[in-house]
């Protein structure tokens, strides 16, 4: 579920993607910056529920 997320944010955050070769390491550091966002956002979450 996660990961379908991911890949829907990335390919919206590279539009139709030009030039792939130079957008492959863009789009590895993109992966990486979602994936902690997501990781975080879901941290943040589990401490509201935890304190709530």
């Amino acid at each position: 579920m996660e990961t379908e997320d991911l890949k829907e944010e990335l390919t919206n955050f590279n539009g139709n993607g030009h030039d792939r070769a130079k957008n492959s390491l863009t789009n590895f550091f993109s992966l990486i910056i979602l994936t902690i966002y997501f990781e975080i956002k879901k941290v943040i979450l589990e401490e509201k529920n935890t304190h709530a």
